[in-house]
């Protein structure tokens, strides 16, 4: 899993290590849960071309976060 925080708000997605593992994506089933990044439903292929920056599977609004450590 990749995760990256922004602006009060973490995005997660797969490592692109896990997406070549994975190969062509052809169907993605997002979670529940926070925002969806919808065009995966329709162009999971996103997520095989850049997972960190457009191929991200749910994004959190992050409320009283703490400090993160590196």
């Amino acid at each position: 899993m990749s995760l990256t925080m922004s602006g009060g708000k973490a995005r997660v997605g797969i490592t692109d290590h896990a997406q070549k593992q994975l190969g062509d994506l052809a169907h993605v089933e997002q979670p529940t849960i926070g925002d969806r990044f919808d065009a995966l439903s329709d162009e999971p292929e996103l997520i095989n071309e850049d997972p960190y920056s457009v191929g991200w599977l749910v994004e959190i609004s992050l409320k009283n976060r703490a400090p993160t450590a590196c």
